[in-house]
C-alpha cells in the first residue's frame, strides 16, 4: 500500500473516531436530559473538544442529532427482522412492518422524526456511515437490506411493489398509497412527540392500520 493511501486511510479512521465521540456524547445527553436539551456546547464539552470542531464533521446541530438518533433504530431493526421472518403473505407483512415501525417510533418520536422526517436527502448515506462507525452484528448484515434503503419513502415503496407483484394493488396506485401512508405516519409521530406520556400508541396504530386497509380496498 502506498504511503499516500495509508495516510488517507488513517485520516479517515481519525475522522470517524471523532464523529463517534460526538455521536456518543449526543446520545448520552439525549438519554439523560432529552433531545430538546442537546446543544452544540454541551456535546463539545462532554466530548472534550471546542464547539467549532463539531462543524468539521456535522452540517448542523440537527444533522448531529439525526446521526445520534439512529441508535434508537437498533431495537426496531431487531424486532423488524424477527417479526417478518415467518410471514409470507405480502399484505400481512406490510401491515406488520408498519406496526413494528410505529410501535418503536411512538417510543422515541422525536428521534424518529430526526432520522426519517428531517428532510435531509442524504439520509441513506448518513445511515450507511453510522453503521460503519458502529457496525451491526455480522449475521444480521444481510437482513438489513431494506433497512439500509434509509428513506422511509424508498422503503415503503419497495414493500408496496412486492404487494403489487402478487396482485393486491395495481402498479399505478403505488405512489399515491406511498405518499398517503408516509404523511399519516408523520402526522401521528408528530402528535406522539407533542403528547409524550399521554399518547395512546395502540389507538394510533389501530387507526393507521384502518387507513392501510381502506387504501388497499380502494386500490
Amino acid at each position: 500500500m502506498e504511503i499516500s493511501n495509508i495516510k488517507e486511510r488513517n485520516k479517515e479512521i481519525q475522522r470517524r473516531r471523532k464523529m463517534m465521540y460526538f455521536i456518543e456524547a449526543t446520545q448520552e445527553i439525549m438519554e439523560n436530559e432529552g433531545v430538546d436539551k442537546v446543544t452544540i456546547r454541551k456535546v463539545a464539552d462532554l466530548a472534550g473538544y471546542n464547539s467549532a470542531t463539531i462543524y468539521n464533521y456535522f452540517k448542523s446541530l440537527d444533522h448531529m442529532i439525526a446521526f445520534a438518533s439512529i441508535q434508537y433504530l437498533e431495537e426496531y431493526n431487531k424486532e423488524f427482522i424477527e417479526g417478518i421472518k415467518s410471514e409470507t403473505n405480502e399484505l400481512k407483512k406490510f401491515i406488520l412492518e408498519w406496526k413494528i415501525f410505529l410501535k418503536n417510533a411512538f417510543n422515541h418520536p422525536k428521534a424518529f422524526e430526526y432520522v426519517f422526517f428531517s428532510g435531509d436527502e442524504s439520509i441513506e448515506d448518513m445511515m450507511k456511515e453510522y453503521y460503519e462507525i458502529f457496525p451491526v452484528e455480522s449475521e444480521l448484515e444481510e437482513n438489513y437490506r431494506i433497512l439500509k434503503l434509509g428513506s422511509l419513502e424508498n422503503r415503503n415503496k419497495t414493500c408496496l411493489q412486492e404487494i403489487s407483484k402478487v396482485g393486491y394493488i395495481n402498479d399505478e396506485d403505488i405512489n399515491i398509497i406511498n405518499e398517503i401512508t408516509i404523511c399519516v405516519a408523520h402526522e401521528y409521530i408528530t402528535i406522539a412527540a407533542r403528547k409524550n406520556e399521554k399518547f395512546d400508541s395502540q389507538k394510533y396504530i389501530e387507526k393507521f392500520i384502518s387507513c392501510i386497509n381502506y387504501l388497499m380496498n380502494k386500490a
